[in-house]
């Protein structure tokens, strides 16, 4: 029965679009997924991480704005702490020399502040005399004297005015763009006699602040209200800018990042406002974006070598495995594949499926030429077949005959050719038997043999008794006796035949040595006759029983075993039957 495997295999995918599912399902979307999966994590860690430095860096730079304005603030105090003015007024007080004050005061103001660059400027107006203005400038770029005189023509009035409710505490006034910090010098009575301003380096004091990760614009409000005008956009409430933090906040508001921080500053309450570039922030988080598409587009590429590779490497080779194995599904047996890869395994596989097709279609032939062996000997056997009972019986009146004359030795030679023409006909049907069964066999014609030549053949016999229940292949060692004593006599007529049976590993070896000697000839004749598979036109009966002693045997055990002739150390002709100890059942090895 032949299946139809074209017309099973209709349903089936083929191997190269399966491997493709899989490596789509298996590999390049959990891969892709992963890349998401990772990038969405990154993305998030890198906000969490950008949030942080965001704030980590805003309470540094405010932190240090803070310092730097308690630098000012104690800054100012000097003018108090420090005797210098209060003694010049007292003095001038009482000697109104109005030159020497003047003197001493401005090269006080330089002393202590022309040097600190967190002032541009530093005035002193003294209350009885608010119309003469006292003071120095900063040695630094920015500063100038038009600070000076900016602040006489837009901010003397004002920090007057603003000077009558602060006491003896500090304050920041912003006058159109300046911001100053006005403070009362008092007597012991704490009765207000000057007042000291000073005009706040804004670049140098809060330049911390454009280390804030991320810096676009800046503001600081003092209750509420800006202190620097820097135009950034009113993105907070009063409440949080009134309300003290710990730490610094962040917060993205109306698609806007802002940054700020509330602290305390004596009575007052200073809000540090950022507002950072957005574009910065989403840049960030946009490489990490970029990347995972740059890896996923090269991941298509990469892809697609994989399935080129599988294609050129699996699939055309299994491919042109399966063509061949439908051409020989088609009877062209002997089918040969050409180099199928540069792989080692398919290269081999090449090389196997070559040796199988040809070996298949030896065997083909083999059998094919058996079948026309064995119609012809069917042929043949019909054409000489006798009927074995009528020889049974014929025999059996010889041999009663032989009995009533006293003639004992007919009649055991009868009794020996009885056993040996029940061996060839084998009713039972029997192919293998006991090897104490094929050696009855060989004594009975060696019984026949004895008195054919009248005690000129010598038999000795080594047998190794446990060997005996084995089974053997039927009429395999006579046929070896015979031609051992037809050569060992044929010129001598004095013989001696030695069989020796033993165990050598898992065989047994059966060794029929006679004393006849080989030549070389005879030697090449016999590799002829073993060798040979085919029907040689001039070969004698004894030839073809011992060529269908060694054919029979290589059958049944295999290339190993079989029939060899050689001479031993002795010159002697050794006959070697070797046997596999396998339990032969209906001609097969099991």
């Amino acid at each position: 029965m032949q299946i139809d495997y074209e017309k099973e295999n209709e349903k089936k995918q083929s191997l190269q679009w399966s491997m493709i599912r899989m490596l789509v399902l298996c590999w390049l979307l959990p891969l892709a997924l992963l890349v998401f999966i990772m990038l969405f994590f990154m993305s998030t860690k890198l906000s969490g991480q950008t949030e942080d430095t965001i704030i980590s860096s805003s309470d540094k730079a405010v932190e240090i704005c803070l310092m730097q304005m308690e630098g000012a603030r104690l800054a100012s105090r000097n003018a108090s702490y420090i005797s210098t003015i209060r003694d010049s007024y007292y003095a001038y007080q009482k000697d109104q020399d109005k030159r020497k004050f003047y003197d001493t005061v401005n090269q006080f103001l330089a002393q202590q502040y022309k040097y600190n660059e967190s002032f541009l400027s530093t005035m002193l107006v003294f209350l009885d005399d608010p119309s003469m203005v006292y003071s120095t400038y900063s040695n630094s770029k920015e500063a100038t004297y038009t600070s000076v005189l900016e602040f006489k023509r837009i901010g003397l009035s004002k920090v007057l005015d603003k000077a009558v409710d602060i006491d003896t505490n500090i304050e920041l006034l912003n006058i159109e763009g300046h911001l100053y910090m006005i403070r009362n010098l008092v007597k012991s009575n704490f009765e207000p006699y000057a007042v000291i301003v000073m005009e706040i380096n804004t670049k140098s004091m809060f330049k911390s602040l454009k280390s804030i990760w991320g810096y676009q614009i800046g503001e600081i409000y003092m209750d509420g209200e800006p202190l620097l005008n820097s135009n950034i956009d009113n993105i907070l409430s009063k409440d949080e800018l009134t309300t003290v933090t710990d730490e610094s906040n962040y917060h993205n508001r109306d698609s806007k990042d802002v940054v700020y921080r509330v602290s305390k500053l004596d009575q007052h309450k200073l809000a540090f406002v950022i507002q950072l570039d957005s574009n910065m922030i989403i840049g960030e988080l946009d490489m990490v974006k970029y990347i995972g598409v740059i890896v996923l587009i090269f991941m298509i590429p990469l892809v697609m070598m994989v399935i080129i590779f599988f294609n050129r490497k699996v699939t055309k080779p299994i491919k042109s495995l399966v063509e061949a194995a439908h051409k020989i599904t088609n009877k062209k047996y002997g089918f040969q594949v050409t180099k199928l890869s540069s792989s080692y395994e398919f290269d081999y596989l090449g090389n196997v499926f070559n040796e199988m097709s040809l070996e298949l279609q030896y065997q083909f032939e083999q059998i094919y030429m058996e079948e026309l062996a064995l119609r012809d000997a069917k042929i043949k056997a019909l054409q000489s077949q006798i009927n074995p009972h009528f020889l049974n019986n014929t025999l059996e009146i010889i041999n009663w005959e032989a009995r009533l004359g006293g003639n004992q030795r007919v009649s055991g030679m009868i009794e020996a050719l009885s056993t040996m023409l029940n061996a060839t006909m084998n009713r039972k049907n029997q192919h293998v038997i006991p090897l104490e069964e094929e050696l009855s066999y060989v004594d009975s014609y060696l019984y026949i043999i004895r008195q054919r030549f009248q005690g000129k053949i010598e038999v000795v016999k080594n047998i190794d008794e446990q060997l005996l229940t084995y089974e053997v292949p039927r009429l395999i060692i006579q046929p070896i006796v015979e031609n051992a004593i037809e050569h060992g006599t044929s010129t001598l007529r004095q013989g001696k035949i030695i069989i020796s049976i033993y165990e050598d590993m898992e065989d047994i070896v059966v060794d029929i040595e006679d004393n006849g000697t080989l030549t070389d000839q005879d030697i090449k004749k016999i590799n002829q006759i073993l060798n040979s598979e085919g029907v040689l036109g001039s070969e004698t009966s004894l030839n073809l029983g011992i060529r269908n002693v060694n054919q029979r045997l290589r059958i049944l055990y295999g290339e190993r075993y079989g029939l060899t002739i050689n001479t031993n150390q002795n010159n002697h002709t050794v006959s070697r039957i070797r046997i596999g100890k396998a339990v032969l059942h209906n001609n097969i090895i099991q």
